[in-house]
């Protein structure tokens, strides 16, 4: 199925030309460091390392909030405005998302790196400021996702994920832990409740869970479809009818439809029976109206004030309602089910 995965980003238009321009004695190691854009042994160089540290987001991050950080000992300054910070400020959505992942790899690998936390559209709005602004900026998030189809990103590589880097992983938010790779490939699963798999064949849900079995979208279809459509701001309404207009033959092979409906008896009635209804209906109302309109004319006889008046009037008036049914009846009939 599909996978996702957080990875730490670079802009891809301008970073590569914006190390080449670095002043590191000659130009051969320049020339090589601007191909370093989407590799992490560039942050090993104190030039590109000054480079971010140096930004001054004053201006970035007004209206941004804050949530929390995480700064090793040897980044001995930090300000959210990154004015006086001697290490490269990675910003990230959430601490809890790939909860210590980058703070291990940032202990562990040694690098000159802080991490700040803007929530989910804090960070998209930094980095699409800084890009507005063809600066130099470093944030991690997750793909698949609508805003990363919006901008043009080269993806910074970490030693790869293995099975053993992944079993040191402790979670800690201040990185005190084994991690030192790659954030891991998460499968992207589908959940359904399991009364869908365990029901019978013979009810309408099996063709449901059949369809959820076949159900999937590929990773060709979602980058360059579904998330595209989503970053130039369709809404996600539109962007699935348009799949399912753009991609018949695909979900065509999902559906199927082997349920059975229950027998029903569907019944008629003639416009000639309906008239009879109605003639007889306006007779019996006609004649309890006129009953009514006794009762209310001679309310002070003494026979009717004998009488329950209340209870009279209220059964004049269910019986009138009772012989006013044939007037809704509907002549076309209909196809409920008749027991």
């Amino acid at each position: 199925g599909y996978k996702g995965r957080s990875r730490l980003y670079v802009p891809k238009d301008y970073t590569s030309k914006v190390y080449s321009s670095l002043d590191l004695g000659y130009a051969a190691f320049s020339d090589f460091v601007s191909g370093l854009d989407g590799f992490w042994k560039a942050f090993e160089i104190k030039e590109i390392v000054q480079l971010y540290a140096n930004a001054n987001d004053t201006e970035i991050i007004q209206g941004l909030t804050l949530n929390s950080r995480f700064t090793p000992e040897w980044c001995f300054t930090w300000s959210a405005d990154g004015v006086g910070n001697n290490c490269i400020d990675v910003k990230g959505a959430y601490p809890t998302y790939d909860q210590g992942w980058l703070p291990q790899v940032i202990r562990n690998l040694k690098l000159n790196m802080t991490v700040s936390f803007w929530g989910y559209y804090g960070v998209q709005t930094y980095v699409t400021r800084k890009l507005e602004k063809k600066e130099v900026v470093l944030w991690k998030f997750w793909t698949p996702e609508s805003f990363m189809s919006k901008v043009s990103y080269q993806t910074v590589a970490f030693p790869d994920h293995t099975d053993s880097c992944h079993s040191n992983n402790t979670n800690s938010v201040q990185g005190y832990g084994g991690v030192d790779c790659d954030f891991p490939s998460i499968s992207i699963r589908k959940m359904i409740n399991s009364k869908f798999r365990i029901a019978p064949s013979s009810e309408v849900v099996a063709d449901f869970y059949k369809f959820y079995l076949l159900f999937q979208i590929s990773s060709d279809q979602m980058e360059n479809d579904l998330l595209v459509q989503a970053g130039i701001g369709i809404s996600v309404y539109d962007v699935a009818c348009n799949f399912i207009t753009n991609h018949n033959s695909t979900w065509k092979s999902w559906v199927s439809n082997t349920y059975t409906p229950p027998s029903t008896n569907v019944w008629e009635i003639k416009q000639s029976e309906k008239f009879a209804l109605m003639l007889s209906g306006s007779v019996v109302v006609a004649y309890l109206g006129m009953i009514a309109i006794i009762m209310y004319s001679y309310r002070s006889h003494e026979f009717i004030k004998g009488l329950s008046y209340n209870f009279s009037l209220q059964s004049i008036v269910g019986m009138i309602m009772l012989a006013s049914s044939p007037f809704f009846v509907n002549d076309k009939g209909n196809d409920l089910d008749c027991v």
